[in-house]
């Protein structure tokens, strides 16, 4: 065992539980990150963030920063499954959570990633380089190696029945592998080519400088739209070839 990993989506008993549906939750959850760093072993936290979640995200870094953990794991939702009972933030909340996030990581002491939010690499290359120029060197800094890494690329989801999805919150099944080889419907599934190549983006993410780099939650796309190839719309940014189209139109 290299890590445990926890969720926590409070600061306080009251909020986790009362998401959790199961009392004294938060109680277990805080006590076993007391086990874990008594053994001196590796923890992670997950959080969700969500409408009922994202006001108390404050309070939740500030109880981690005291709980000796190695990642924070900032899961942005996807209403598919059980999630399809909470709401999704606004794309401008979003936006303002990514800066966020930025700017606690710039002193945290611990690392902190986001799920289901590749935004928040498009967030990170626009401060570094008005912090330090066009010419920063983008590529050497850690986030850069989850750069392109999304949904059906670079990740795969098999279900215990052996069921193969791009991820865990894209439930369409690409194959089996009990019927099939799980390297051969990564690399050859019409889902799993077509994610992986962003000139087939459609929307804002398909005419994107960043989709590339982020290429949008293709999780959530599928969950509003029904077409994991549509734009991700939790993404507020505007391409720049879009606002230079608009621009010409108004003049």
């Amino acid at each position: 065992v290299q890590c445990v990993s926890l969720s926590l989506d409070g600061a306080t008993a009251a909020s986790h539980d009362n998401l959790r549906g199961i009392e004294n939750c938060f109680d277990w959850t805080i006590q076993t990150a007391k086990y874990a760093k008594e053994v001196n072993m590796p923890l992670q936290i997950n959080s969700l963030v969500s409408s009922v979640t994202v006001d108390e995200l404050e309070d939740t870094y500030n109880l981690l920063t005291g709980m000796n953990i190695i990642r924070w794991s900032v899961f942005f939702l996807i209403s598919v499954g059980r999630g399809s009972d909470l709401k999704e933030i606004s794309p401008e909340k979003a936006e303002e959570v990514l800066n966020w996030i930025y700017t606690k990581s710039k002193t945290s002491p611990f690392q902190i990633k986001t799920t289901e939010a590749p935004q928040y690499r498009r967030v990170v290359i626009q401060k570094i380089k008005k912090e330090l120029g066009e010419k920063a060197l983008l590529s050497s800094l850690p986030i850069a190696r989850g750069f392109g890494i999304r949904d059906g690329n670079g990740i795969m989801f098999i279900s215990h029945k052996g069921d193969v999805n791009p991820s865990g919150f894209l439930p369409i099944k690409a194959g089996n592998i009990r019927e099939s080889s799980p390297v051969e419907i990564y690399r050859s599934s019409t889902i799993f080519t077509q994610i992986r190549n962003p000139e087939l983006y459609e929307g804002n993410c398909g005419i994107c400088e960043f989709r590339n780099t982020c290429g949008g939650s293709r999780a959530r796309a599928y969950a509003f739209t029904g077409n994991y190839l549509e734009s991700d719309p939790l993404c507020s940014y505007q391409p720049v070839i879009k606002k230079k189209m608009q621009l010409e139109y108004s003049v």
